[in-house]
């Protein structure tokens, strides 16, 4: 059985049952473009199974040409977002992204590790939204540091790319594969989460990958992912594929470990599956144009909606 027809399975196996849904708290900015931020941490959860929740950290003004505005939510209105989740609702996990402020930094940190350690919420996933697909800083100095000293040691998973690494390591873009290891290894041993995935993006032929590397599927060049919880280290293996269409991957990825952490995978598990989804979700959208910029957004949801309508109208095909 594919494994976005497992997610969906267990979705409504758990609704017949009667037994509480998943929930992942997230907690980041907004894409008015709806390719990333909020808007894909909430399809990318609810794809996979899970009951997704928000507190919003910022506004934005974007679309598939790029941000061209940014107003900020202040700290104590996020704090007040997180605790009418939590007080209420619940969550079994908690995923923060874009954080700007070290007031936002704090405020998050507080209030995620008052709930790590009540019991509150089992699971912590931070993407270190830190750089731009163009390499501009999206955090100074401060914040920065914050993200490292206060941040990061709370995590059960973080995911950052390799800029965001760069910059929490001050070194240099890694550019082959043991540059991955060391830099996923300095990760775990500086800042001490419970596990990194470091998210490669260059291309790497086959015959580089390690005998015991994880495929999603077969190929010839492939994108590495380096994951690494201080005992093992695995190269994840998924096929490059040629499109435009890669706006909001990082916080989809993110999203997705949240969510199958949330429903009860054990981390490696949760990353592979969160992998195996994000490569379908890519793949089902490589014919799709929406927008005129570089970079255009995906379709999360695209396999599970059409199983819905083949169950429905088993004579129908959709078509793209």
């Amino acid at each position: 059985r594919p494994p976005q027809e497992l997610y969906l399975h267990q979705h409504q196996k758990n609704r017949l049952m009667g037994k509480n849904i998943a929930r992942v708290l997230l907690v980041s900015g907004s894409d008015s473009g709806g390719g990333a931020g909020l808007q894909a941490d909430i399809k990318s959860c609810e794809a996979l199974g899970a009951f997704a929740m928000n507190a919003v950290t910022a506004i934005t003004v974007q679309n598939t040409k790029g941000v061209s505005g940014v107003i900020g939510i202040e700290p104590s209105f996020v704090q007040a977002q997180m605790d009418a989740i939590l007080n209420d609702i619940g969550a079994d996990a908690i995923k923060t992204g874009m954080l700007a402020t070290v007031d936002i930094i704090e405020t998050v940190a507080t209030r995620a590790q008052r709930a790590l350690d009540n019991g509150e919420v089992r699971v912590f996933v931070v993407d270190p939204v830190m750089v731009t697909a163009a390499g501009d800083r999206l955090v100074d100095t401060d914040a920065l540091n914050a993200i490292r000293k206060i941040l990061l040691p709370l995590a059960t998973v973080t995911t950052p790319n390799l800029r965001e690494a760069a910059l929490l390591l001050d070194t240099e873009i890694p550019n082959t594969i043991e540059g991955l290891r060391d830099t996923a290894i300095k990760i775990k041993q500086r800042f001490r989460p419970d596990a990194v995935l470091l998210k490669g993006s260059f291309p790497v032929s086959s015959e580089e990958l390690a005998p015991n590397a994880v495929r999603i599927e077969s190929g010839d060049t492939f994108v590495v992912d380096i994951l690494y919880d201080g005992h093992c280290l695995l190269e994840l293996a998924s096929p490059r594929l040629e499109t435009r269409n890669t706006h909001g991957t990082g916080c989809t990825l993110a999203s997705a470990i949240a969510a199958r952490l949330a429903i009860g995978d054990d981390i490696t598990t949760a990353v592979q599956n969160a992998r195996t989804y994000l490569q379908t979700a890519l793949r089902n959208s490589l014919h799709l144009h929406l927008g005129s910029g570089p970079c255009g957004p995906f379709l999360h949801g695209q396999s599970a909606w059409d199983r819905a309508v083949a169950s429905c109208y088993p004579s129908t095909r959709t078509i793209y």
